[in-house]
């Protein structure tokens, strides 16, 4: 889509979320609902409950309003080090050179999360975290507090969501959110009001095993492309002025397309798409769609060309698109699940790549994040497992990188989902949010 431990590991706080949630604004019998935050009272748009909007649940779709509290705080450090690892009094900070991560603070949210977010919802300048979480079947919204705070969440109805986008759809300043939706085969659209709630419109029809989504601009229209498991097809929607989805076009992926990624891959101006395929080549060796990369060049009339396939072997999961040669073409880095690695491909202009390099990384790599770590202005890529570890690799100048450097010291919980970066506290570090199955584990970057 990123990212010196003090003298006490920083508490674990758990959220008061209900002990079982109703998906239809009727209190749980027991379980009271806590109050609003403080802020515009209730129906008028603004923290406590939304107001009515015009073809949509007549609250936004709110199910639980968060009860104004936040979660543990950014770790205080002891300042005048002037090393990474000296800066905190126990050592405790995971460090790339001079630069690195304070140990993790972690926000429970419960139910099984599938996606993560991060974007400015109430146009204050500090970004905000959004997750999906299927088992709950909402998404959550953690407001960002500043100063390493964020406030326990807000959920808000969906159909077991499993992937989103953060967009301003609508054109207007505020970011809207869109999600697939797994429990009735649909495309979730919750409009911001700017100030972190939503009016939630009705759902678009999809009709398939929805798997990743992504969101652009191209030539002043919006975009949307979703990846269809079953049907084995990028479906591309047009978004009408309100922030609704239009008419989808499909697309043949071939088989098990798994990550999406849309930017240009040739040069031309126009966005490209790049699906990852992990089907394996184990019964038909001489199949060049499976164990592949594939990319659907943009035409000029806004439709796409037939894929183009570059094989990559192994098991590719995740996909992350940079320049790292320094020509006006994008190049793609793979995450290979099966063999335990990432594979720089570089674009050869044409929808094709040559492998230039493959770097060891974390055991079953499935999500991948540029970032800069180290503020050399080069991207680095952060790597995170099916399991529990992360790992960071340094970008150099020419598009390569330095061995990994594991994360795994910091007890990230099993089932990483997805990883997401911002400068959450403003103090010129990246910082870097880790979605485990549970909840948010939020890494502060920190410099010497």
């Amino acid at each position: 889509m990123s990212s010196t431990r003090n003298s006490a590991v920083p508490t674990l706080r758990l959220v008061p979320l209900l002990s079982a949630l109703c998906m239809f604004l009727v209190a749980c019998p027991g379980e009271p609902r806590p109050p609003p935050p403080i802020g515009n009272p209730p129906g008028t748009g603004g923290p406590g409950t939304p107001g009515p909007g015009t073809g949509s649940d007549a609250d936004g779709g709110l199910v639980l309003a968060s009860d104004g509290g936040t979660f543990d705080a950014k770790p205080s450090c002891t300042g005048g080090s002037t090393s990474c690892q000296g800066s905190c009094p126990d050592g405790g900070a995971v460090c790339l050179g001079n630069c690195g991560f304070l140990p993790p603070v972690r926000y429970a949210l419960g139910g099984e999360q599938a996606d993560l977010a991060a974007g400015d919802l109430q146009n204050d300048g500090f970004e905000d975290l959004v997750t999906a979480d299927t088992g709950g079947k909402v998404i959550s919204v953690l407001l960002n507090r500043r100063q390493g705070l964020f406030q326990t969440p807000s959920l808000w109805r969906a159909e077991q969501p499993t992937s989103m986008a953060l967009a301003k759809l609508d054109g207007n300043s505020s970011l809207d959110v869109l999600t697939t939706n797994s429990g009735n085969s649909t495309l979730g659209l919750y409009r911001g009001r700017g100030d972190g709630t939503f009016e939630r419109l009705l759902s678009s029809p999809s009709a398939a095993l929805l798997r990743d989504l992504k969101v652009w601009e191209e030539n002043g229209n919006r975009r949307a492309a979703v990846i269809k498991a079953d049907t084995q097809e990028v479906s591309v929607f047009a978004v009408n002025g309100d922030g609704s989805l239009g008419t989808a076009t499909s697309y043949l992926a071939s088989p098990e397309p798994r990550a999406l990624v849309v930017t240009d891959f040739n040069g031309d101006g126009r966005p490209d798409l790049a699906v990852a395929h992990a089907a394996s080549c184990a019964s038909t060796p001489q199949d060049t769609t499976c164990e592949s990369v594939s990319v659907l060049l943009g035409q000029s009339d806004g439709t796409f060309a037939a894929q183009r396939f570059t094989q990559t072997g192994g098991t590719p999961l995740g996909l992350v698109a940079a320049r790292l040669d320094g020509d006006a073409q994008a190049d793609l880095i793979v995450a290979d699940s099966r063999r335990h690695q990432v594979l720089v491909l570089i674009a050869r202009g044409d929808g094709s790549f040559f492998v230039q390099a493959s770097y060891p990384t974390v055991r079953s790599p499935s999500r991948l994040l540029l970032m800069d770590v180290n503020r050399d202005t080069v991207p680095d890529l952060v790597v995170g497992s099916l399991g529990n570890e992360v790992g960071v690799l340094l970008g150099q100048p020419g598009g390569s990188f330095s061995p990994q450097v594991a994360l795994s010291a910091t007890n990230l919980e099993a089932g990483i989902r997805a990883l997401a970066s911002s400068d959450f506290d403003k103090d010129g570090f990246n910082d870097l949010a880790v979605l485990t199955g549970s909840g948010v584990q939020l890494l502060w970057g920190i410099c010497r």
